[in-house]
């Protein structure tokens, strides 16, 4: 009680300011009313961290029903209200009140898939002194190369497959784990651009930008056309393939056919003071929670993002884990019609020794005629629909627990014909270290015009997937499935086949059961739990 009221206390004259009849709250007054706070959350934070003491004292078990309910609803509280006096906390300096803030940007198209959410296509840097922003500057990934400094080797799939011989910017974000690709993307920018020291780095997405504007209302740009949430995506695409010299695609021009992502850039973020800070937060919210906005921040809100999966950051857990991340290696924007879907299928017919067989499905409906033409020459295109009506070349990543065993799989050959070098590549499987204790399974595939395509794999689950039985003869198996940051909903279908006569005690979700399986179908908008106690014989 006492860290709720110290934080109302401290939030009410922000809240009056925000919501108040008639408010246009000034940024700057805004981080004025936090800085003020700060000795009431710095309250409210002690009195937590005491109730949080007291918590782990109690026993429980032994409480009445009554009272095991209200504790039960508490618990789940107790993690975001800490997280939430974490963020007050640091939100003045994250806003520039101490100094000004710098923070990269990277605009990634989810219609070319990588693995933290889609090529890096622009980026920018934007600057926050005392709450105003003081500069924003975005341009295409392009130009934001310097030749003359030492550039790394990028990782071996982008050498082989895109005959890729330098590491830029544009591929920074090659690991799914975001905190990994954010210090590399920060590295990159830096090797080209030293004189800006950053504080953090953003990434999002298309689907971003376009839920972002159902709150933020119709921007007119400078050419006056006005432009809303119903239209952004097709206005971006259009004005991306627009203005194409006679004589074709020109140097010039394609370094600069994105300069009109700073003017949208600009006209949002003048509309950002006119729109209801609870409207906006509510969306920003529902972006970071469905990955299409991804955070690395310098110092104490790293953990905070963290805990809230806020972070990107790949998180196993300690028990059975699922990551499917796709990586266009194509050249092309086929993602914007590639469909996918995963069945899951884990056998704990014998307990102590569990499998899972993951089957990741794709359908590309583009018509066309074969061979797949695998061409990074941009006038291949004459419009940006033409980017999307192409082969799917992707490389696959399955991330499980580190003690996951691969058993088999079923990869796919790939004609030298459909490759860059004219070179055949073989159907194999890499088994390789994941990042954050993870294990990872990595093959090349292309999906063909008007094709469906099926890859298998079938490995060990790792021990901590299934608890041994406790006083009572229970099993645990608990799965963490982490969505691809950019993906769009894909259908995910999962079933456990239980021991024989077991008894299913608890399902989270519910899912159902049929003839000793159960099974769950979901759509992977964001990351998804299952928890399933189960007594055997």
């Amino acid at each position: 009680m006492v860290a709720a009221d110290e934080t109302y206390t401290g939030l009410l004259p922000l809240m009056r300011a925000a919501w108040g009849e008639g408010a246009h709250p000034i940024p700057a007054e805004m981080v004025g009313h936090l800085a003020a706070a700060q000795p009431r959350f710095a309250l409210a934070r002690q009195a937590l961290a005491e109730a949080e003491a007291a918590r782990a004292r109690l026993p429980a078990d032994e409480l009445s029903p009554q009272l095991q309910n209200v504790v039960e609803k508490i618990d789940p509280l107790l993690p975001r209200l800490r997280s939430g006096l974490d963020i007050l906390s640091e939100a003045p300096a994250l806003l520039g009140a101490d100094r000004p803030k710098t923070y990269l940007i990277l605009l990634q198209n989810e219609d070319e898939l990588r693995p933290t959410g889609g090529f890096i296509t622009a980026v920018g840097t934007i600057t926050l002194d005392g709450g105003q922003v003081t500069h924003l500057r975005i341009e295409t990934s392009l130009l934001v190369d310097d030749f003359s400094k030492p550039y790394p080797t990028p990782p071996e799939p982008l050498f082989q497959y895109l005959n890729a011989r330098l590491w830029l910017l544009r591929d920074s974000n090659w690991s799914p784990d975001f905190p990994t690709s954010a210090a590399r993307a920060e590295t990159l920018y830096n090797l080209a651009r030293p004189e800006q020291p950053l504080d953090g780095v953003v990434a999002l997405d298309q689907a971003a930008v376009r839920t972002l504007m159902r709150v933020i209302g119709p921007v007119t740009l400078a050419d006056g056309e006005t432009v809303d949430a119903g239209n952004v995506i097709d206005y971006m695409h259009r004005v991306a393939w627009a203005n194409v010299p006679s004589q074709g695609f020109t140097n010039e021009w394609w370094l600069h056919h994105k300069d009109f992502i700073q003017q949208l850039a600009a006209a949002m973020l003048a509309k950002v003071g006119q729109v209801s800070w609870l409207d906006l937060g509510q969306v920003m919210l529902k972006i970071l929670d469905e990955r299409h906005m991804l955070l690395w921040l310098k110092g104490q809100l790293a953990s905070v993002l963290a805990s809230e999966d806020w972070g990107g950051a790949i998180q196993p857990g300690e028990a059975d884990f699922l990551m499917v991340v796709d990586a266009n290696l194509g050249f092309n924007k086929a993602n914007a019609a590639v469909q996918m879907q995963f069945h899951y299928t884990v056998d704990l017919l014998t307990p102590s020794s569990p499998t899972a067989t993951l089957t990741v499905v794709y359908f590309n409906p583009a018509p066309g005629e074969l061979p797949c033409r695998h061409d990074p020459d941009p006038s291949a295109f004459d419009q940006y629909a033409d980017a999307i009506r192409r082969c799917y070349w992707n490389y696959l990543r399955v991330y499980t627990p580190q003690e996951t065993t691969l058993l088999t799989a079923t990869p796919h050959d790939v004609p030298g014909e459909w490759m860059l070098l004219g070179q055949a590549v073989p159907g194999v499987v890499r088994v390789e270290p994941g990042e954050n204790g993870t294990h990872s399974f990595g093959t090349l595939l292309v999906v063909p015009f008007s094709a469906t395509l099926t890859t298998e794999f079938q490995y060990t689950l790792a021990p901590g997937a299934v608890t041994t039985p406790s006083a009572g003869g229970e099993f645990t198996y608990q799965l963490h499935v982490q969505k691809q940051p950019g993906a769009r909903d894909i259908p995910l279908s999962l079933s456990v086949q239980l021991p024989p006569q077991a008894e299913l005690v608890e399902a989270s979700p519910e899912g159902a059961e049929t003839d000793g399986a159960w099974t769950l179908e979901v759509l992977l908008t964001k990351d998804t739990d299952v928890k399933l106690r189960f007594r055997a014989p």
